[in-house]
Formats: structure tokens, sequence, C-alpha cells
């Protein structure tokens, strides 16, 4: 025998049937003994640290079926006894001529449904209990339940020795409550299971469930330890054809919650047979020849997990089918949920929760996946719909070898995927307690019970706040303080990036709170690595938890790796990352994660480098980024950085380039955009820098170079920018000219913002960045000028000469956003007789202005009203004209602005 005291009788039988100490007779007689008859067990399985009473809503329904799941592998004579051992009998028990407690009580206590005879004691026996009441309860005057109880008052202890029923003896079953406050001659407590068992049938039948076979059925109310220490409800399988159910309920502190849950497993036995997981399984599981696991296979584990959620559900479907009935002790609505937390607290392990047979909370707590269910798939009036739950149940029936292919098998019925299922599963539960009516979950339990339950729970959690002040974070100010599952907490520093790692077992989901310090206002960047097609990653942005303050969004990508930007601003104050595992039934996914601050305007992960690293940024053609400089650094040619603590530094070797890094950002189409990075060259000769836009052709669409030469010096490069598509690539890079020679150039201070206004849209810029030239002769010459002339707007305009000898015209366009009702105008001048057209083009056709000329310094506005639908190109086009000779034309002060 494995002796460890730290085990309980279950965990010792279990024990010795894994080590194949047991046969699989004596395994499944002192497994069935543990549940009914603990006194009966050989002295090596009493006891043990978990002998005692342990959580108040476990059950030993899942021990039940698995210590009953080898049946058909005993011997024929062991079924005989527990067939017997497990019916409902009556037991003649001849007692001593004597007068007992019993006698001297009959004259002042009246219990019609109690058997009191002096001499010949008839009694009814269930699963070896002696009991000396039954109570009847009608239904739509059928028999449906026999409760069999004894009165406290009536039992006599030296009885128990003169009752000899089934396996070895047995004794009387514990006493009830002697209360009786109508004075019916029925107990209190009995008439509350009665009550409870008639609402639960109800229910159940209205629900469409099928009802047991077997009627009636038996209920053994035992009190207040029960037959199993730490079991108080007890659902035994019919093990014989026809034979009569059976549930055993003890603690009369659950007598109005456990009828509810324990009869819904009699409903569950309808659909799915014992044996149906049962010994082929566990065949299959260990190989033959027939060795007894001490371990619960797949099969098992999922159907136990999905019989206590959903009975943990269908109980709660009592009390709302019922809410005007009876008042029910105080406490007993709320203990359907009562592992709730135990669930939350193990999310990240998967979907099916299981923390072990008959004795395991997740797998109770897990009931809100019905729930989900129910309110995912409505009726057609948009209440939820507790059918969806009863048809995993015939799904079941069909395919009884997986409860989460059954579950699957109804999303995909009802429409949706584990894809897009598990996603939104996740988020209900981190929302559990919002008060958002259009949000999971709606129940009217959500906020004051389960909200209340995990109040009261300290969760496990990676990261801390520090007290307020040493980090800026406020947990009660954004709500942090409030119920949810457990989570990683995040506090995120300016200029430091945060990383992480989370394991996600099959179907589970993972929870990463991204924190900025109180005041903050710009957006947090987020990436996410390892992603696969079983993993999905979203955002869910908050004011104060739980109100959203935006639609959750996923995070976007390709090549296993996601990223993402959220607003922070006065209405959204931190983001919460759901990493969730879409496939149940696949393996444990691993997802490393990163987030960074990014202050109002610039939307660069670590811009500055101030991670001490390349975080954020990608390199390309080969380069190796060879050192990180250290700004405390001085002498050799090192300068202090732009800002920060560090620099980024590489060495352009051997006449090779250009090199560098790459970051994608994601940007809004059509929104203009401001970038810049500082580039200083402290050592070798001649090398050259560049700040390039690229989009998602591999296209420049806007860029700044320079050429170093022998100083030592920081540049900025700058450039502006219309997005094309929701992305762009920044890229920083480097080329060294001269063979045989090197450089050392450094990077700092890098932005990429928006811009209010379109960008480069009056050439400010002092560039063309954001037009397209389009000339139609050769000859013609684009530039910006700053050259002391009479600009309109000083100190750039846009300068277009067409030569005497070339004909037609020639034009600048560029696609300007602009929805509504607008106006585009500019300002033109140039040599008299050449003429000046605006242009725009929108879905409605062309708008038109132009004007001849009068002469240079001469400024004249054309302008445009349309009604800008997104896009419009603006096109200012010089023409030459009537001037006998080539002409100069200046556009400036650009602009387009909304119009009433």
């Amino acid at each position: 025998m494995i002796v460890d005291n730290a085990l309980d009788s279950y965990g010792r039988i279990q024990a010795d049937g894994e080590a194949g100490v047991l046969s699989v007779d004596e395994y499944v007689e002192y497994g069935v003994l543990s549940l009914t008859n603990p006194e009966l067990l050989p002295p090596q399985y009493l006891g043990g640290a978990g002998a005692g009473a342990e959580d108040p809503v476990d059950s030993g329904s899942g021990l039940g079926v698995w210590f009953m799941a080898p049946w058909p592998a005993t011997s024929t004579e062991t079924q005989a006894r527990l067939t017997e051992f497990l019916s409902v009998r009556e037991v003649d028990v001849v007692l001593p001529q004597t007068t007992s407690r019993l006698q001297q009580q009959q004259a002042n206590t009246t219990w019609p449904e109690c058997n009191e005879g002096p001499e010949v004691l008839p009694v009814w026996a269930i699963v070896g209990k002696a009991f000396r009441c039954v109570h009847n309860v009608d239904v739509d005057g059928t028999t449906v339940f026999e409760v069999y109880y004894t009165v406290e008052g009536l039992d006599d202890p030296s009885l128990a020795d003169l009752v000899s029923v089934a396996i070895q003896g047995s004794g009387w079953a514990e006493t009830v409550s002697d209360t009786d406050t109508d004075g019916n001659g029925v107990p209190d407590v009995v008439e509350r299971v009665a009550r409870s068992l008639v609402e639960s049938w109800e229910a159940y039948t209205a629900l469409g469930y099928p009802t047991p076979t077997g009627l009636p059925i038996g209920v053994a109310m035992h009190d207040p330890n029960g037959p199993a220490p730490g079991s108080p409800g007890v659902v035994l399988p019919p093990v014989v054809a026809g034979g009569p159910t059976l549930v055993q309920l003890s603690n009369s502190q659950l007598f109005d919650y456990l009828p509810r849950h324990e009869l819904y497993h009699l409903f569950q036995y309808q659909y799915v047979g014992l044996f149906d997981f049962g010994v082929d399984n566990i065949l299959v599981f260990c190989g033959p020849p027939f060795i007894l696991c001490g371990q619960a296979s797949r099969q098992m584990v999922e159907l136990n997990w999905f019989q206590e959620l959903s009975a943990e559900w269908a109980t709660h479907q009592v009390q709302e089918w019922h809410a005007d009935r009876g008042t029910p002790v105080a406490g007993q609505l709320e203990m359907y949920a009562f592992n709730l937390p135990a669930w939350f607290s193990a999310l990240d392990d998967g979907l099916v929760a299981w923390g072990g047979l008959g004795f395991g909370d997740e797998q109770y707590g897990s009931f809100t996946l019905a729930e989900f269910l129910e309110e995912r798939f409505p009726t057609v009036t948009g209440d939820p719909n507790p059918s969806v739950v009863r048809q995993v149940w015939e799904r079941l029936a069909i395919a009884p070898s997986s409860a989460v292919s059954a579950v699957g098998a109804v999303v995909e019925s009802n429409g949706e995927t584990w894809e897009t299922f598990l996603p939104a599963y996740a988020q209900a539960n981190y929302t559990v307690a919002s008060p958002d009516p259009t949000r999971p979950y709606r129940d009217d339990d959500a906020a004051p019970v389960w909200r209340d339950l995990l109040e009261n729970t300290a969760f496990p959690t990676a990261g801390t706040f520090d007290p307020i002040g040493s980090t800026g974070v406020n947990p009660a100010a954004l709500g942090l303080n409030l119920a949810r599952p457990a989570r990683i907490i995040e506090p995120l520093q300016s200029d430091i990036v945060a990383t992480g790692q989370v394991e996600v077992g099959p179907g589970g989901m993972v929870y990463v709170e991204l924190i900025p310090p109180d005041g903050f206002s710009g957006s947090i960047a987020v990436q996410a690595s390892g992603v696969s097609s079983a993993v999905d990653v979203q955002a869910m942005s908050f004011g104060v938890y739980p109100e959203l303050c935006a639609v959750p969004d996923p995070l976007t990508g390709a090549g296993g790796v996601v990223t993402g930007e959220f607003l922070i601003d006065g209405s959204c104050r931190f983001v919460t990352l759901v990493v969730t595992n879409t496939e149940p039934s696949g393996g444990t996914v691993s997802v490393g994660w990163e987030a960074a601050l990014l202050a109002e305007g610039n939307l660069l992960v670590n811009p500055g480098f101030e991670t001490g690293d390349f975080t954020g940024w990608v390199t390309f053609d080969d380069t190796t980024p060879n050192h990180v400089w250290f700004g405390t650094e001085t002498g050799n040619g090192f300068f202090d950085p732009v800002e920060g603590t560090y620099a980024a530094s590489v060495t352009s070797l051997d006449g090779i380039g250009p090199a560098g890094f790459d970051q994608q950002v994601t940007v809004v189409p059509g929104q203009s955009y401001q970038a810049s990075v500082q580039v200083g060259k402290f050592e070798g000769f001649f090398p050259s820098a560049a700040l390039e836009i690229i989009d998602e052709t591999g296209t420049v669409i806007a860029s700044d170079t320079v050429d170093f030469g022998l100083i030592q010096e920081w540049r900025l490069l700058a450039t502006s920018f219309v997005a094309p598509a929701d992305t762009v690539t920044m890229r920083l890079a480097w080329t060294q000219y001269l063979t045989g020679e090197s450089s050392t150039i450094w990077f700092d201070d890098a932005r990429l913002e928006v811009s209010d206004e379109p960008a480069n849209l009056a050439f400010e810029a002092g560039t063309l960045n954001g037009w397209t030239a389009d000339p139609v002769n050769l000859g013609t010459v684009f530039e910006v000028r700053a050259d002391g002339q009479p600009d309109a707007l000083d100190p750039y305009a846009a300068h277009m000469i067409i030569p005497g000898t070339a004909f037609g015209s020639e034009q600048l366009t560029r696609t300007v956003y602009s929805p509504g009702n607008a106006e585009a105008a500019v300002l033109v001048s140039g040599t008299a007789g050449a003429v000046a057209i605006l242009e725009v083009i929108h879905s409605g056709g062309m708008s038109v202005d132009s004007v001849t000329l009068t002469g240079s310094g001469n400024w004249i506005r054309l302008s445009v009203l349309a009604d800008f639908n997104d896009p419009v190109t603006i096109r200012l086009i010089g023409d030459r004209g009537a001037a006998p000779t080539g002409v100069d034309i200046v556009f400036d002060g650009v602009y387009v602005s909304p119009s009433g």
C-alpha cells in the first residue's frame, strides 16, 4: 500500500489503484464505499489530511463516475454485491425486548412518515444506510421522489450493530432536525428539500430535458456531515438497467442548493451513459491488459468538466425559473457561484477547467461558459437561450468522445468558430461586472453576486503597484482595485519598453494590464510575437474599469508578429491585452509581448533608444548595430546624446551601404505626418545618412539626407508626407562611400508625429514632399525657393519655370482628405500673360478656377468650393499662355478649409 498521510480516502484509493496494489474489484468496491459508507473501508484508507470537511460545494458525482468506470471489468460477484448494495429495499430488524429511547418518546412525538414499531423495525436502506422515514413527493399526480430521512430523536445508536445490509453491515443515517413549524408531521428541512426538487424538476423539464428513468428517484438525506466527508452531494449513475436513481444529500446548510445541482446530473445521464466514458476509454488510455490507472483520461476529464459547470449553471436556472417561490435559507442562492474565483484564477490553464474528480473547484466555477453560451446565441427576441446548453448534451448523446468537441459543434451550428467565440468569452470574463447593458454578462447576478465573490479573493498577479507617487499610478482612480480575473499588472514608464512572456493553455486566456502614469497623454504601442493561427491578441481600452472607452481592437500583422497602438487621453486611461488560445484541443502556446509609452504625437516605439538596445527596430541589409551608446561616456570622440541616456550607434565599414534599421508604424490613410531624427557623425570620413518613409509597396514617399564631411556634429533630418495606406515604414539608413574607410554614425530622438495641417500643403517644409511633379515638356523645372523674392508667404513657395521653347502646361498634384464641404485655395503670381489653374478632382467630377497673370508680385487668389468626398486631388497647373518667352509662376499659401 502507498501511504501518504496528506491524502484523503479518495486519494489513497486512487494511488493504490495506479500502483496496482488494488485489483479492479477492490478499486471499484472501495471507491463506492468511500462515497457512501467510509466506515466500512479497510483502516489504511481512512483518515488523512483530506478526511475532514472540505469546501462545502464540492461534489462526489465526478468521483462516483470515475470509481464506477471500470464496472464492466469487475467480477460478476462484485457486480451482484454492489448492485444489491446500491438498491433500495426494506430490511426487517428484530430488536431486543428492552425499553428503548424510541419507545419512551412515542407518547409525545408523532411522525406519520416514520416507522416506529417497537419490536419489528422495517427500515429503508439506501447504499447501506438505514432510514426510519420516507416522504413521497408528487408532481402532477405522479410520485417522482422518495425522500429518505431519520428525524432527530428517532435514532438509537444501539441499533447500529443490529442492522445487516449489503456489505459487512451498516448503521443509521444521520438525523435531520425535528423542527416542524407548520405541524404537518414533516420536518421543515425535508419540506425544503422537496420544494427544491420539485422546482428543479419543473425547470429542467420545461427546458426540454427528457425525464430520468426509474422513477421514483430515491433521495437520501444526511445531516450534517454526510457519507463522504467534504462531499455533500453524490449522484451515482444507474448501474443496473431499469434500476432506481439515487441522489445523496448531506449538510443541511445546502438543502436548497444541493437538490438542484445533483438532480441535474440525473438529467445529464439521459444523454450520456456511464460506460460511454467508462471501460472502453480507460482500456485505451491504459492499454491492455487492463491495468488500473490512477489518473483520469482526457474524455473523463472533459465529461466531468462539463457535468459540473452545467450543473452549477442549471442550479441558477432553477432560481430564475422559480424566482417567485419560497425564500431559501440565507446564502443558498449564491452557492452555485461559490467556486467562480477558483476558475477566474486559473483561466490561463485552458478552457477545460479541472481541479480533480469530485473535489476540484475550477470545473464548478467555470459555469460562466454555459452562461456565455446562452447569451452569445440568444433567442429570436434577443433573450438568453438556455436551450444552447441542452444542445451540447444532445451532441454528446450522438458522439460522446469529447465534451469540447460537443461545445465546438454547438458553437459552429450557431454561426461561429472557436476563433471568434473564445476571444469574446475572454473579454466577457475580464469585464464580468461591467454596467454596460450591451456587454455580457447581462445576468442579474453578475454585478452583485459574482463581483462580490471575486472582490473577496486575492488573485495571483505578476507586477505590482508601488506606493502612489513613485510610479505615478493610482489604482483606485482607474478602478483597478475592483473585481476581475487574475492578470499581469505592468505599470509603464516613459522611454522604457516593458516586455513579458505568457503561457496560455488550450482554449485559455491571459490578461496583461498596461498602466501609464497618471496624467500621461499619448498612446501605448504594443507588439506581440509568437502569434499563430491558434492565438488571438486584442486590446481593451478603459477609462475607469470596467467601463470600456473604445471597442476592443485586435492587433494586426504577419509572420508571427502583430502590433497595435492605442490612444491614452482623458477618456481612455489604460489598456489590457487579452491573449487567447483559440484551440481548446491543442497545446499550450507561448506569446511574447512588448509595450511602450509614446508621448503625445510620437508614434514610434523606443524612439530615443532608451531601452539601451534596438527594441522596436528591425535591421536590414545585414546591418549589425555593434554598439549602443551609454551617454555618460566621454572622450575618444563620443559626445552626449541629444536626449535621454542612450543613442544608437552603427559603424559603417569599407564602402558599404545603404543599410540601417526600420520601424513599421500604423497610420491613418490621408493623414499628414512629420518625421525627423537627429543624426551625428563623430568618427570617420564622408559617410551619409538618410531618413526615409516607405509605403507598403516599398516605394520611398518622403526622405531627407545628409552627407557628412570631416566635421563632427549632430544634424536634424526631417520630412513630411501624406499616409497612402494604413502602415508606413520609417527607415534610418547610412552609407560609407569611401572604400577602405569607416565611420561611426549615431541616431537619436527619432519622431513620427501627426501633422495638424495637410503635410507641406503650403510648401513650408522647403521641399515638394507630398506633391508630384508632372512636366509635360522637357526643360520644365520645379523648385521651392526662399530667395528673397516677393513670395506671398515667407519663407517658401513653389516655383514653376516654363522655358520659351516649350509648349503646353506643367503641373503639381497631391491627394487631400477633407470630407464634407470645403474650400481649396492658392495664391499665385508670375510673368504677365502666363496662366495659372487650380483644379479639384472629386467624386462629383472636377471643379476649376483659373486666371491670366498680370506680373510678378501681383498675387491673385484662386479658390474652389466643392463637396470633398474622401479623397480628392488638388492640381496646380502653370501654362505659358500668350507670353512670348519663358515664364515664371509661383504658387504659395495653398490650403483646404471646411466650409459651411
